[in-house]
């Protein structure tokens, strides 16, 4: 891939982990009413483990990701200074998700 071609891919992560499908309020969501859920059956109905297992084996991918772009592309400041506040982010909602 082509530097071009990592910049867009960085700026869909971006827009998954802000807005999408794994923003804060989504995952935070989607595990308080699993967790709810689980509570009021007494036991592991809506799967509240195998979500959190789901979520932290793709944030740990974006994770690794982020990691080798800024490794890649050092001398883009601009550029690596983006994908930190992205890798803070997801490292936030890793946090979350294991916080359940």
């Amino acid at each position: 891939m082509n530097f071009n071609e990592i910049e867009q891919y960085i700026s869909q992560i971006e827009q998954i982990y802000f807005t999408g499908s794994f923003s804060e309020s989504t995952i935070r969501n989607d595990l308080q009413l699993r967790e709810s859920m689980d509570i009021r059956s007494g036991g592991q109905k809506n799967y509240l483990g195998e979500k959190q297992s789901f979520y932290i084996q793709e944030i740990d991918i974006v994770l690794d990701l982020l990691k080798k772009v800024q490794t890649a592309y050092s001398n883009e400041s601009a550029f690596v200074s983006r994908c930190k506040r992205l890798e803070e982010h997801v490292n936030k909602l890793l946090a979350i998700v294991r916080s359940f």
